[in-house]
């Protein structure tokens, strides 16, 4: 091969090399798309119909650690919480679950249910904490364990709540739609309670 040749094959070569490098990590396509999910409610063209002055407030939604950030998790056949890369909620559950908690309730109830904190002023006749201890998904099942106060004026309800909920496949679509069921299984079991 002549001199020539190989400078111009190995132009060639390192041309190639760079574009390849570069599609692989520029995020566009499908290999290493990110994907952005919102726990939100599944009834939410019910609530439209719902006013009201509110008499229930959700003030606390307590989180382990491993589920207050953006990344999705779920819990690998070793029973290890691995961390789903390129898979997250467009915001921390810490903050879209006592807004979801609020809208199912609020459609379970018939009736507007706040979240803490509330204006200046202003008080209910409820208030709900919920510390969830659980909320974790397998490639076929999505586990919720929690327990929640009722605290009302002079009187304190406690209450324990689990929930597995089948998960037809392993597609992260599946796995949050399973949150939503979880998450509106919790409010109904809370609503017959208040």
């Amino acid at each position: 091969m002549k001199k020539n040749q190989l400078k111009s094959l190995t132009q060639a070569l390192s041309v190639t090399a760079i574009l390849l490098l570069s599609a692989c990590s520029s995020g566009n396509g499908n290999i290493g798309a990110q994907e952005y999910f919102v726990l939100g409610t599944s009834q939410a063209a019910k609530l439209s119909s719902i006013s009201g002055q509110p008499n229930i407030s959700i003030s606390r939604v307590r989180l382990p650690a491993y589920l207050n950030q953006r990344t999705l998790v779920k819990r690998g056949k070793d029973g290890k919480i691995h961390t789903l890369n390129q898979q997250f909620w467009a915001e921390k559950l810490g903050q879209s679950m006592p807004q979801s908690l609020a809208k199912e309730l609020a459609v379970q109830l018939g009736k507007p249910v706040e979240v803490h904190p509330l204006p200046p002023g202003i008080s209910v006749d409820t208030t709900v904490e919920v510390d969830v201890t659980e909320f974790l998904g397998t490639d076929n099942q999505l586990v919720l364990q929690a327990s929640y106060r009722l605290i009302k004026p002079k009187k304190l309800d406690s209450h324990n709540f689990s929930t597995a909920i089948a998960l037809p496949d392993t597609s992260t679509m599946t796995l949050v739609d399973g949150y939503r069921q979880a998450v509106e299984q919790l409010s109904n079991d809370i609503a017959k309670h208040l």
